[in-house]
């Protein structure tokens, strides 16, 4: 089990680092984008290196090539950073097949991500993915079960391939992430703001308060 901050803004992954015990972090090129456009102008290269920096554990990174040549290369950009740490987010696509059987030769360590069905994970887990990653929000959207989809991925892999990871993204609140836990998804991947409401509740609140009340009372009280 693990949570992943699905962030490339470092002040986020910061934050969520010293509130959170994370697994490490995931980006893709649309949260690179969002980054950037929130005045982190830094290469994808210096934030994976950057996110290395404030994390011990894994950063996903997703490589993209409308050729099998070119997903490799951009592949291989992000695996020199850190192959021990650095995972690749490959499409579970023809393409994403191929480069998958390059780095299975290679013993680096990949995931597939966008996989929304459960014979797309059967795939992905005979290429040799250490995770699948489902999109809890997008299935929904698309009129899925999302709980039942992901509850078939989990249940194949852990009969049949124990060692892959079924790691939920698209993760919005902590509604969608409790779902998707009893659902069985190994792990989770979502914004810092909605790791951070998985902690809050408000009787977890009102408790927390009374129990400052009823210390300071307490220090009131006369002792004999």
């Amino acid at each position: 089990m693990g949570l992943y901050a699905d962030s490339a803004y470092l002040p986020d992954v910061e934050r969520a680092c010293t509130h959170l015990e994370l697994a490490g972090v995931t980006t893709n090129p649309s949260i690179l984008l969002a980054a950037w456009q929130r005045g982190q102008t830094l290469t994808d290269l210096e934030v994976a290196r950057a996110l290395l920096a404030v994390t011990s554990g894994l950063v996903f990174m997703q490589p993209t090539g409308e050729t099998v040549e070119a997903l490799w290369q951009h592949a291989e950009r992000y695996l020199a950073v850190s192959p021990q740490q650095v995972v690749l987010k490959l499409p579970l696509t023809a393409n994403g097949m191929q480069v998958a059987r390059r780095l299975r030769g290679m013993q680096a360590t990949f995931a597939f991500t966008c996989v929304f069905t459960v014979a797309q994970a059967y795939c992905a887990a005979m290429a040799g993915a250490r995770f699948v990653i489902p999109y809890y929000g997008r299935l929904r959207r698309a009129g899925a079960d999302a709980s039942e989809r992901i509850e078939g991925m989990s249940r194949l892999l852990n009969a049949q391939a124990p060692g892959v990871r079924v790691l939920a993204a698209s993760i919005k609140n902590a509604t969608d992430a409790t779902e998707a836990l009893l659902a069985g998804a190994h792990d989770l991947t979502a914004a810092p703001e909605v790791l951070e409401a998985m902690l809050t509740d408000p009787l977890t609140d009102i408790a927390v308060e009374q129990f400052e009340r009823d210390w300071g009372a307490l220090a009131l009280a006369p002792h004999p």
